[in-house]
């Protein structure tokens, strides 16, 4: 018989508003409960009041707010975060009847990891840090960054009991770092997780569209414009070579544009193309608005070009994508080949080749019986795979191993 645990996960993300993280941590969070665990998560950014909706959606999983937006300056956030930190810590301690056997940090830095670590080593609480990004990679320009990965590598990440790392490449980096420590931690491969039926498409989903996105074949992306990370502006370049073969399709990008300066590279991308009328950027949409755009498009597309960034991604949103059942066309950059086969349940090109993205998008359009084949087999692969219940079946039996319940 299995034990029941109570696991507490502690981030610095937010629930007030859908994120991939926040999608994540409810997926896995959910299968975990649903297994028969007790399961806290405490969000160090929302307070209380925000997570109303999250809670009402989630009722099962003890949803606790502990932060405050109120501070908008970057010291007074600093401490905020500290606060945040020590809120956490006393919730923890104050649990005397119902302490957790098991703490799972996500994304947690400076200076908040500071009180919550003193009391989970105070109260031998086995601890786990969840690793989804090359710590480092991304944030050079920003020193307060640059310090708070290079004490939490050098100070925290070796007080774990078990690491969860998202990808090979991540648990490579993670292992030569712990070895340069002597140190000798469990890592988990801890991939894609997903709630695939909350994915799942239904012949309803146009309800929630404009009568445009019903009567034109469009191809979707969602998630981040910003950065080097999710190649928007490769994107842009592979569907206007597509579009001169297919002029009636269209490009809808799902996500935050509303920064300018962090668009510009965008904008570049899209200076002179004769398509720009086909290429439409919602902004960030209610979540069925957006179930509604995925479910009810021709193809899902996902450019990520090769950077070091990338070596170690396995982007979760893919997971979503493969759950809604259709067909995928992305690139083969980190863990994406190993799980994903050409022809099979994805499009596969090379990163940075848009003419071969774009040659995907064309045979998607054009092959109705591949189109098919591949929303059957990525559907598939969800639910073997990715599964909420699966994942949270194979973290159960980690953190069982290590603290011995």
């Amino acid at each position: 018989m299995i034990a029941r645990m109570n696991i507490a996960i502690i981030t610095a993300s937010g629930f007030s508003v859908p994120s991939a993280v926040s999608n994540r941590l409810n997926a896995y969070g959910r299968g975990l409960n649903e297994l028969g665990n007790q399961v806290t998560i405490i969000t160090l950014t929302d307070c209380q009041t925000n997570l109303r909706s999250i809670a009402a959606e989630y009722p099962s999983i003890n949803y606790v707010g502990l932060g405050d937006r109120r501070r908008k300056h970057r010291i007074c956030r600093i401490y905020s975060s500290y606060l945040a930190g020590r809120a956490a810590a006393r919730w923890i301690s104050l649990q005397s009847e119902n302490r957790p056997d098991a703490v799972i940090y996500y994304g947690m830095l400076m200076p908040a990891r500071i009180p919550i670590s003193k009391i989970c080593e105070k109260l031998s609480i086995p601890t786990f840090d969840e690793i989804t990004e090359y710590p480092f990679v991304g944030r050079q320009k920003k020193w307060r960054r640059r310090l708070e990965y290079y004490l939490f590598m050098q100070k925290y990440l070796g007080k774990n009991s078990g690491i969860l790392c998202i990808s090979n490449g991540i648990i490579d980096f993670i292992e030569d770092s712990l070895r340069q420590q002597n140190r000798n931690i469990p890592i988990m491969l801890f991939g894609l997780i997903v709630e695939t039926d909350k994915f799942a498409c239904q012949n309803e989903e146009n309800k929630n569209l404009p009568s445009f996105w019903v009567d034109h074949p469009y191809i979707v992306y969602c998630g981040n414009m910003y950065g080097n990370k999710d190649g928007v502006p490769d994107l842009i370049k592979s569907f206007a070579l597509a579009n001169e073969m297919h002029p009636d399709l269209h490009l809808a990008i799902i996500g935050d544009n509303s920064n300018v300066s962090r668009m510009a590279h965008i904008n570049a991308a899209m200076d002179g193309l004769s398509c720009k009328t086909n290429i439409h950027f919602t902004g960030r949409v209610e979540w069925s608005t957006l179930h509604a755009y995925m479910c009810n498009a021709l193809a899902l597309v996902l450019a990520k070009p090769k950077n070091i960034q990338n070596e170690g991604a396995f982007p979760t949103k893919l997971g979503e994508y493969l759950a809604c059942g259709k067909p995928v066309i992305c690139t083969s950059v980190g863990d994406i080949p190993l799980y994903l086969q050409h022809n099979e349940n994805a499009l596969l090109a090379e990163p940075g080749n848009t003419s071969q993205f774009a040659e995907q998008i064309c045979r998607c359009v054009e092959e109705a019986q591949l189109r098919v084949h591949l929303a059957k087999n990525a559907l598939l692969l969800a639910e073997s795979e990715f599964s909420h219940k699966r994942q949270a079946e194979k973290l159960q039996t980690f953190i069982l191993h290590i603290i011995n319940l």
